[in-house]
């Protein structure tokens, strides 16, 4: 192959063939759709009609899907950048695309259209299964602009997540240590932020990535700000600067840092 030729757009299809031939790669999909489901169908199936004239919507059982969808696909990020340390093929790759940089975001382009996709079908199954449980008592929201919202704001929630977990791969360069460090962000300091009286804590625990992702997802309602979700547009661009920032520096790292 002609480097001097070489094109964003056969960086990108090198790695979209890469990216399925590993067998792993179908079977972390595969349970990530039978987890996602599963658990927004348990959920709909305990839900009961609130007694205090609270709303249920259709698309309420699809909610489990940021946390597992996030830990899925941030897992397979990370793998898709680490593995190829490990096994020293990220070499290959990079000589044949001496601008390094191309290949961190022809993954991050992958990473994110297949986190997008596969939660945005998997979560959109789950609302159109659940609805037989809670019919009787939730409002149907299966086919409007606010339902479809917030269906596609968690698969964008969980793209986003995995692209952080990319970049935190490319910094790490160790599976295990990643997958740690994304462990931690997105699911072990909101809650301790959030949960102790410490005003300061209790206002960056907003800020993380846990809780800004939740606006992303979220039907707006006035009681939204008391509960400390941010509006769709400012847990966007703060999801945004979680994804890019570790997606950036990653970047970096790859192109100054030796093999």
């Amino acid at each position: 192959m002609n480097t001097g030729r070489l094109t964003f757009g056969h960086v990108l299809r090198s790695e979209w063939t890469k990216f399925w031939s590993v067998r792993s790669t179908w079977w972390t999909l595969f349970a990530m759709v039978v987890v996602i489901v599963g658990f927004g169908l348990l959920e709909a199936g305990v839900l009961t009609k609130p007694e205090h004239g609270e709303t249920i919507r259709a698309t309420m059982p699809a909610s489990v899907a940021i946390t597992f969808g996030q830990l899925v696909m941030g897992i397979l990020a990370i793998l898709v950048i680490t593995g190829e340390f490990t096994s020293g093929e990220i070499k290959t790759s990079l000589l044949a695309a001496p601008g390094r940089w191309r290949v961190l975001a022809a993954k991050a382009v992958i990473v994110a259209v297949i986190g997008f996709v596969v939660t945005f079908v998997s979560v959109y199954a789950t609302v159109l299964c659940g609805w037989p449980f809670i019919k009787d008592f939730a409002l149907d929201d299966r086919f409007t602009g606010l339902g479809l919202r917030v269906v596609a704001g968690t698969g964008l929630a969980v793209a986003l997540v995995s692209l952080m977990a990319l970049g935190i791969g490319a910094l790490v360069r160790n599976g295990a240590g990643a997958i740690g460090i994304v462990v931690v962000l997105a699911f072990v300091i909101m809650p301790i932020f959030a949960g102790l009286n410490i005003h300061w804590m209790n206002v960056t625990a907003d800020y993380l990535v846990a809780g800004a992702i939740r606006g992303l997802a979220a039907v707006p309602s006035p009681d939204n700000a008391t509960a400390g979700i941010f509006s769709f547009g400012k847990s966007l661009w703060v999801s945004l600067l979680w994804a890019f920032v570790p997606l950036l520096a990653g970047a970096y790292v790859l192109r100054k840092r030796d093999l």
